[in-house]
């Protein structure tokens, strides 16, 4: 028992024949003679080829949009081009360093426990209850639009004051538009510029399908066009054909919050927009698809319409988006149907919990033992 520092030596030259090319692509020599890391940060970062911005979850508001950590701006403000070492300012390093899981008691060996309301029969959540669970993503990824739209922060998903995320260091950033004149010195024409958004999953999407009003402040988009080109990608999936059915939590009519078979259409009740429970790892938990729409939204259509765009630059204003998933812990055993090469019967074990005055919860086992 106890806490342990795990540290990984990198960039070391004298193994072997040196570098792999692998972690040679991914380390630098700066002028002063030393080695370091890198990444798409320093890359693109330390010439101010790229600007760069951070949003993420926060622990006062844990299933409720995003906050901004640092505006879109240049990145040598955080880190030394001589050496390559971070420098102790606040900023995208510094606050993805300090993110963490929180509230766990060694002694007892629960989140919170009771007084938290994050017991190991939790069934639902609210903003601040199981602070270090919840991942809506597709509302922070919502919030990055608006934020590329000139708005401002969505009130609903800043806490005032936010005393979970000021227990651990982090900050909240006031917006500054970041197509703002003043900016265009630092990183050439502003309707030059491409805007991408990068979205980092560590877990899978929960409590993300519910808080989508911000959309109308951004000039022809509105939940309607979120809910019709989230459905127009369902068409694209081939999610209706006819005799199709889905494993997915919630279908908009059957809403038992198991991964069974349900149908998903591509308007009405039972539309992909309105699909949430992502499975095997989530049934419950009101994950939903609704980001992809509005992904494609952006990328097709500007979001912003108060800058003239000139006829020649069919990009500006308008969202690349992409995403990084790392993959969560969900064991399924695979059986090969005989006679049949290449097609697989999947079991995916789960959990259902009944509570007698929670109502139900459930999810995907972690670990299990044939």
């Amino acid at each position: 028992a106890g806490s342990y520092t795990a540290r990984v030596e990198v960039c070391k030259t004298g193994l072997t024949d040196g570098f792999t090319s692998d972690e040679s692509s991914r380390c630098k020599l700066y002028p002063r003679g030393n080695y370091k890391p890198v990444g798409l940060l320093q890359k693109f970062g330390e010439r101010n080829e790229a600007a760069f911005g951070l949003m993420t979850g926060s622990f006062d508001k844990n299933v409720s949009g995003g906050v901004l950590r640092k505006n879109v701006a240049t990145f040598t403000d955080e880190v030394d081009i001589d050496d390559g070492q971070f420098k102790n300012v606040t900023g995208i390093v510094s606050t993805l360093n300090k993110l963490k899981i929180t509230g766990y008691d060694y002694s007892s060996g629960v989140y919170e426990g009771l007084a938290g309301k994050c017991d190991y029969q939790q069934i639902g959540m609210v903003d601040g209850q199981c602070r270090s669970w919840g991942n809506p993503l597709g509302e922070m990824y919502l919030e990055s639009l608006r934020y590329f739209a000139g708005k401002t922060a969505n009130s609903a998903f800043v806490a005032s004051p936010a005393t979970r995320d000021n227990e651990i260091g982090l900050t909240v950033t006031t917006w500054s538009d970041p197509f703002a004149a003043t900016t265009v010195s630092d990183f050439g024409d502003r309707l030059c510029r491409r805007s991408s958004v990068i979205n980092f999953n560590a877990s899978v999407t929960s409590f993300d399908h519910n808080q989508w009003s911000g959309a109308a402040d951004i000039t022809n988009l509105g939940t309607s066009n979120v809910d019709s080109y989230t459905n127009q990608i369902g068409a694209a999936e081939g999610l209706y054909a006819p005799g199709k059915v889905w494993s997915v939590g919630r279908n908009g009519v059957d809403n038992n919050g198991y991964c069974s078979d349900k149908v998903i259409t591509a308007s009405g009740a039972t539309a992909f927009s309105e699909v949430t429970g992502v499975c095997p790892e989530a049934p419950t938990q009101y994950g939903g698809y609704k980001m992809a729409g509005a992904a494609l939204w952006a990328h097709v259509n500007p979001v912003r319409t108060d800058i003239a765009i000139p006829s020649s630059n069919k990009r500006a204003f308008k969202i690349d988006t992409y995403g990084v998933a790392l993959a969560t812990g969900t064991p399924r055993i695979r059986i090969p149907v005989p006679g049949q090469a290449g097609k697989f019967v999947f079991i995916s074990p789960a959990y259902r919990l009944v509570h007698p005055s929670r109502g139900e919860g459930g999810g995907t086992l972690v670990d299990f033992k044939v």
